[in-house]
């Protein structure tokens, strides 16, 4: 609880008790914030709100009428007002903690959960927040958006912080950063992954979505540090806008602050040699590929620029707990690989058929199974079909969070780009990853992409349970060991 006078300069003093932008999310005693949002404008619900229980209306639009026993508080900037607002209310926790921000198209979640196990093995209570879940002192909790919501963001900080956190690794989304999510968040690390073409639908370019992605890079304070992919052809439009120390990583660049040489691959571990600071670290780590290699060296650079020594932070590296539905290994004892996956764009497509290629399928089919979300990029459809294509040997479409649009015509549209391979569509998502494993010999390798571990499908009517990628291939690979497979296709 606050007084509004300690929130808002030159307001009464009067009891706050919950901060909102929903006018869904209003108790008694409420700040409400009156956010022009895509599809709602906040404004429109004033009156809604008060007879809930809010007693102050954070407005930027002139009001006709304005109710008794009301504190109304006009200002240009609502979103600005309640960043504010709620690092205030919540004690500004975020100064506290050691934060790390993590953003990229790809990458975020490994990274950022990669920073959370090694800060926790250094002996500090470290939180996450993504993708995946919101995670501290070995509880997990659903988390709404990758990066959520302001007033949630900040109670959620506060809620770690009380619980003993003194650090958090969290997923910077470029839509978190384009609707000011975290403007509030006082940063001490920040890692730019990479980027390439996805979220056009919200962003509309590659400019804006690269500008998008700038926001957290201009915000950081002078004592932060900006860990960047040099290997990223976008890196310098980063570098030069960073009003903080800048430290490189690469897999390729000499020139980097952290470098990795030498690296060699086998279906169960990853080898390489970490290079700073003219000093040679080896690295043995249970991750796979050769995008892993670069989320652990970005791990440990911004671990380590949070003054943990790199001689300490290697010793962490060889077992890594997995990342949900980030190159999940399915096994049941079958002869042939299965793997599940979050890749959804081109450019995460691509390098993962370059992986099991390279890594599993020299001498064996390598099968695919994924779609693309309705509703959301469209244009990215064929640069994924011809991905699929480069390396693929069977391609099997599905659904994939079709939402309003016909899965079947969101097929055509990946089909567009594979022109050399064959290629199936079978709408029911369960079905297709049966099909898959039920169609692999000895030595092949299977890819389920698109949705890893999510539980539920995004369809006409709405949400819709689904019990995600790597329980419907476990059961799938149980039937076809236990000799129960009855596959007609």
């Amino acid at each position: 609880m606050k007084l509004l006078h300690q929130l808002i300069e030159g307001a009464p003093s009067i009891q706050i008790e919950h901060l909102s932008q929903d006018s869904r999310d209003i108790t008694p005693n409420t700040i409400f914030f009156c956010v022009k949002g895509l599809r709602f404008d906040g404004h429109a619900y004033i009156n809604d709100v008060v007879s809930k229980g809010a007693v102050c209306i954070v407005h930027s639009d002139d009001l006709e009428e304005k109710l008794e026993n009301v504190v109304y508080v006009q200002v240009d900037d609502v979103v600005g007002m309640m960043n504010e607002v709620a690092s205030k209310y919540y004690d500004e926790v975020s100064k506290k903690m050691d934060v790390i921000g993590v953003t990229g198209t790809n990458g975020k979640s490994t990274t950022s959960y990669l920073c959370h196990q090694l800060v926790n093995h250094l002996h500090k209570s470290c939180g996450y927040m993504g993708t995946i879940c919101i995670e501290y002192n070995g509880e997990k909790y659903p988390c709404p958006y990758t990066t959520p919501e302001t007033v949630f963001l900040h109670n959620t900080l506060h809620q770690m912080y009380e619980a003993g956190v003194r650090a958090l690794s969290m997923e910077v989304s470029s839509q978190g950063l384009e609707w000011r999510r975290c403007d509030s968040i006082d940063f001490d690390v920040a890692i730019y992954t990479n980027l390439s073409h996805d979220h056009l639908d919200v962003h509309g370019t590659m400019d804006k979505y690269l500008s998008a992605k700038k926001r957290l890079f201009e915000n950081l304070k002078k004592e932060a540090t900006a860990i960047i992919n040099i290997d990223d052809s976008y890196y310098q439009e980063i570098v030069d806008i960073c009003p903080c120390k800048v430290r490189t990583y690469s897999l390729y660049q000499e020139e980097a602050d952290y470098l990795a040489k030498d690296i060699t691959m086998s279906i169960s571990c990853t080898s390489f040699t970490l290079v700073h600071d003219h000093k040679e670290y080896a690295i043995k780590t249970n991750l796979l590929a050769m995008f892993n290699v670069s989320n652990l060296v970005a791990a440990m650079a911004a671990v380590h620029s949070l003054g943990y020594p790199l001689e300490e932070i290697v010793k962490y590296v060889s077992d890594f707990e997995q990342v949900g539905g980030r190159m999940d290994k399915i096994d049941e004892g079958q002869p042939f690989n299965v793997i599940v996956d979050y890749a959804h764009s081109p450019d995460s497509l691509l390098r993962i058929f370059e992986f099991a290629r390279n890594t599993f399928s020299l001498n064996s089919q390598l099968i695919a199974v994924f779609g693309s979300a309705g509703h959301r990029d469209a244009i990215k459809r064929p640069a994924m079909g011809q991905a699929a294509d480069k390396y693929c040997d069977l391609i099997i479409l599905t659904a994939e969070d079709p939402r309003e649009e016909d899965p079947k015509e969101i097929a055509n549209q990946i089909k567009e780009g594979i022109t050399k391979h064959r290629v199936v569509f079978i709408e029911n998502r369960e079905t297709a990853i049966q099909q898959a494993i039920e169609m692999a010999s000895p030595n092949d390798t299977v890819l389920i992409l698109g949705k890893g571990r999510e539980d539920s499908m995004a369809m006409k009517d709405g949400a819709e349970y689904y019990v995600g990628d790597h329980v419907v291939a476990r059961n799938a690979l149980k039937s076809l060991m236990n000799g129960e497979s009855e596959s007609e296709y």
